[in-house]
């Protein structure tokens, strides 16, 4: 026989009404009427073919039955809870090294709050961090997973997992745009005689159609934002950086006629997840959402 959440609900009443012996202050504890709690008392003794409790003036009194029968279900009750505590503490207390790789930038911008919140659920995991360049230590099984975009595992086997879209815009400062005699507002031929900054100058020619002047490739969005920042040229990257940096000297800036696509981000692995690396994942990809 297969204990069903309903019969262990009625179990768990019986035990309340046993201990305190009144059907309201039961339903008090339990957050249900007085009449739940006598229902579910009458169903189960119907089940088990017996009598549980009696009326009296106070409240009820437990036969000879539900006597025997208390000790019984107690013991069985709290080695229930006592399994699921010892099942939540082994996972919050689990222990591990996940080793990750992502652009410092990028886990500023996008995992410090789930870092925060995954740390004070797992406080004995520990972290080491790779650059990008580490594709085939991940392809050898001897890191966990990168964060980054789809195009960085094109031609592996590497497993993905979703985690969101980010926006994307070009962005200098003002003294270059000024420099240049341009406002933030720029045609697509004034931006093509201008240095484009970012990470994958392919991609950014496919994606936007454009033919520039000059790409400028880097390495992480820290490099990128750095380069912008000295004025070398246009920078191209997540709209989300931009806002989290929150620097007066840059500014977005329109291209006319350009319709900028979204940067896809996912979880790359090429294994079987440790458990507390697969918690991350998992985890990240519903905070994510």
């Amino acid at each position: 026989m297969i204990l069903s959440n309903t019969n262990l609900n009625l179990y768990n009443t019986f035990i309340v009404v046993f201990e305190t012996k009144n059907l309201a202050t039961s339903g008090k504890i339990l957050n249900v009427t007085r009449s739940a709690v006598g229902q579910k008392v009458k169903e189960l003794g119907g089940q088990l073919g017996v009598t549980l409790f009696t009326p009296h003036r106070k409240g009820v009194v437990p036969t000879a039955e539900a006597r025997n029968l208390y000790p019984v279900i107690k013991d069985a009750m709290d080695a229930i809870i006592k399994a699921e505590v010892g099942l939540r503490t082994l996972d919050t207390e689990s222990t591990g090294h996940i080793k990750m790789a992502m652009s410092n930038t990028g886990v500023m911008m996008f995992l410090r709050d789930y870092m925060k919140e995954f740390c004070t659920t797992y406080p004995k995991v520990t972290f080491e961090f790779f650059g990008l360049e580490n594709v085939n230590l991940l392809e050898k099984g001897e890191i966990d997973f990168i964060i980054d975009a789809p195009s960085l595992f094109k031609g592996t086997n590497i497993k993905m997992t979703d985690l969101f879209t980010a926006k994307t815009n070009f962005v200098a400062t003002k003294q270059f745009l000024k420099k240049h005699g341009l406002g933030t507002n720029i045609t697509s031929d004034e931006l093509a005689r201008l240095p484009v900054i970012t990470l994958r100058p392919s991609e950014t020619s496919e994606d936007l159609g454009l033919q520039v002047k000059s790409y400028i490739k880097t390495v992480s969005l820290d490099m990128t934002y750095q380069m912008v920042k000295a004025g070398l040229g246009i920078g191209f990257f997540v709209k989300e950086l931009l806002d989290s940096l929150d620097d007066p000297d840059l500014v977005e800036v329109t291209v006319n006629g350009v319709s900028l696509p979204g940067i896809t981000v996912v979880c790359g692995y090429n294994k079987s997840l440790s458990r507390p690396a697969k918690a991350f994942v998992d985890g990240l990809a519903k905070f994510c959402q």
